[in-house]
């Protein structure tokens, strides 16, 4: 796929509630998906066009759409099917904090995948100084 990496690939953090709730935030991230995947609140009044997630880790792929809020009518904040969710945080351990991609793979086709973990991200190796007016101080003569 052609253009910018923000059309080709979303990133994101994991939160708490993510972790509590089996689901994926998708808020700021609707214009990602094709604007036929949003479908009504209740699935019995009409489901969006679905889209195919390739989910690393699982064996099949997951068919899902974005449902509505039935009060304000806008998209929900997550995949309407989300079972899968729970089952993709265990096999990759995931934590609050870690980093997921979502990538566009095809119109309506997207990979999603643990893009970087927090332990990863640990820098514990580096140590603030006690003092930064130590490392600051500079000597002129």
């Amino acid at each position: 796929m052609s253009g910018s990496v923000g059309d080709r690939k979303r990133l994101i953090t994991i939160t708490a509630g993510n972790l509590r709730q089996n689901h994926i935030y998708l808020t700021g991230h609707y214009d990602f998906f094709p604007k036929d995947s949003i479908g009504e609140s209740k699935q019995k009044n009409g489901e969006g066009k679905p889209i195919q997630l390739t989910v690393q880790g699982l064996d099949s792929p997951v068919h899902t759409d974005i449902g509505c809020d039935p009060k304000s009518g806008k998209p929900r904040r997550f995949f309407r099917r989300r079972k899968w969710v729970k089952q993709f945080f265990e096999k990759h351990n995931i934590k609050e904090g870690d980093v997921l991609a979502i990538e566009k793979i095809g119109r309506r086709k997207f990979r999603i995948y643990p893009f970087e973990a927090r332990k990863h991200r640990d820098l514990s190796w580096w140590s603030a100084p006690k003092s930064w007016s130590s490392v600051m101080r500079v000597r002129v003569r």
